[in-house]
């Protein structure tokens, strides 16, 4: 059995991790597109980590959602689509990123070459695009890190449609969710590492409430296995749940974006200690964007972002 706790102040010392464990940091949706674009461009891609606490890089391992893609190039170019500096994966890699949640139609704003040139330019920094490939088989495989003693596999899913791409052969290169394939997956998954997470890509886009597909494939996920379940999309935070021993947060909002909605702008950090048994103790840092950088909160601020996550906070669409 596992306790979830709250870490609502930057300074507070966290405790020891049990031996035989590892501790896994989750931030959610990253898209350094739009005023961040120019940010990149005009200061430096460090910017947007300057007020963080080491928690990122003391994590054993850290995660997060990328909604862009890492190129150089210019075309095909959509209406409203984008793309990102890959210099920015250098400041990625120096703040301990490992893993990379690239299931979303966004990864193909600049078409399939554009999500290759994105798995290209993690590889080379030793971090791994999990969600988009070549072929579903290779966008649906789980990819498993050891960290001492402990096997730990990722899995990312969307299930959000995928409008933004042309050609109906683009839709095999991402991993879609399916309960019956994550059911398999999962299980999978879980025959060979010790812990299993899962990354979905659900919800409504502003929503703050979990739909019911959320839930049933978290509780899908959860059953046939996965210790912990992250979502994103939905661009804003949504509560935290408990199935049996599967800890799951249905969305963990932005962690670096140019939405001003307040909503938008508030989220937090998800530290998961792990052992061979699972999910043993969770936190958040709470923070809220502030000229285009999290900035960690205490007090008032950090209690209503907690009181989010706890689905103890009513939110209104004009937030």
């Amino acid at each position: 059995m596992f306790s979830a706790a709250a870490c609502v102040a930057q300074e507070q010392q966290k405790q020891p991790a049990p031996a035989e464990s590892l501790t896994l940091s989750i931030v959610g949706d990253m898209n350094f597109c739009g005023k961040l674009g120019r940010i990149v461009a005009e200061k430096s891609p460090y910017y947007f980590f300057s007020q963080l606490p080491d928690d990122l890089r003391k994590a054993d391992i850290t995660a997060g959602g990328l909604e862009c893609p890492l190129t150089y190039r210019k075309t095909p170019a959509a209406p409203g689509s984008c793309a990102c500096n890959p210099m920015i994966s250098e400041a990625l890699q120096r703040e301990g990123f490992d893993v990379f949640f690239i299931a979303n139609e966004r990864i193909f704003d600049r078409g399939p070459d554009g999500m290759y040139d994105t798995l290209n330019v993690l590889k080379k920094r030793d971090m791994k695009g999990l969600g988009a490939a070549e072929d579903l088989l290779s966008a649906q495989m789980a990819y498993v890190m050891m960290k001492g003693e402990i096997k730990v596999a990722f899995l990312a899913f969307s299930a959000i449609p995928d409008n933004r791409k042309k050609a109906l052969s683009d839709r095999t290169t991402i991993s879609t969710a399916d309960e019956g394939m994550v059911r398999m997956k999962v299980k999978v998954a879980k025959a060979v590492a010790d812990v299993v997470v899962v990354s979905f890509r659900w919800g409504e886009d502003g929503g703050f409430v979990p739909t019911e597909e959320q839930k049933r494939l978290a509780y899908v996920a959860a059953d046939a296995g996965a210790a912990l379940i992250v979502g994103g999309h939905t661009h804003t935070l949504q509560r935290y749940e408990i199935r049996n021993k599967s800890f799951i947060v249905y969305g963990l909002g932005n962690f670096l974006t140019d939405n001003l909605r307040t909503s938008a702008r508030e989220s937090a950090i998800l530290t998961a200690v792990l052992s061979k048994k699972g999910v043993e103790s969770v936190e958040f840092l709470p923070f809220v964007i502030e000229n285009y950088r999290p900035v960690p909160v205490n007090g008032d601020d950090a209690v209503k972002i907690l009181k989010t996550l706890a689905g103890e906070r009513p939110r209104s669409i004009w937030e």
